[in-house]
């Protein structure tokens, strides 16, 4: 964490128990209450707080499984917090599954991630877009997609994309 503030990257909060916040079959459906958002929010900017990480500095947050609803997302408004979530399209989230993977998406492999997100930069452009990269994935997953990241930096930048904060980027 001292090494990604150090070298200028966005560090917040994504939540401490990774809670799903609302039903999968039913997004209107809440499973957990104000006051427990609150208290996980808060828990996860103690552990920030060590880094001297506060909510202001840090005030955009990606959900748990990047799942939320209106009423989750006024909750952290009321606590300063702004949620925020990748572009769709390129399926970088997919980073997560692992060979053998069961109960919802199947696994992608580097490959099929790489060539997702080509692809969707090709047919759409990939302007102003949030990738998102797991650093932390299942071991089963031996081969891990951040490994390829300076790879594919290298390969926008001849296209010419440049890479921004996520904190400028927000602010345009």
């Amino acid at each position: 964490v001292e090494r990604l503030i150090a070298d200028g990257h966005y560090v917040g909060s994504h939540s401490y128990g990774h809670l799903v916040y609302c039903s999968w079959e039913n997004r209107d459906s809440l499973l957990v209450t104000k006051q427990e958002f609150r208290d996980d929010i808060f828990k996860s900017f103690e552990v920030l707080g060590r880094f001297g990480i506060t909510p202001q500095q840090a005030p955009y947050m990606i959900p748990p499984y990047e799942w939320h609803n209106a009423t989750v997302a006024s909750w952290a408004h009321e606590m300063g917090l702004q949620l925020v979530n990748f572009s769709p399209g390129t399926l970088s989230c997919m980073d997560y599954t692992y060979p053998g993977i069961t109960g919802g998406n199947p696994y992608r492999d580097n490959r099929w991630l790489w060539d997702r997100i080509m692809r969707c930069e090709r047919d759409h452009t990939l302007n102003g877009h949030l990738l998102m990269i797991h650093f932390g994935t299942d071991e089963r997953r031996t081969e891990k997609f951040y490994d390829r990241l300076p790879a594919l930096i290298k390969d926008l930048k001849k296209k010419g994309y440049s890479f921004v904060p996520l904190t400028t980027l927000l602010s345009q």
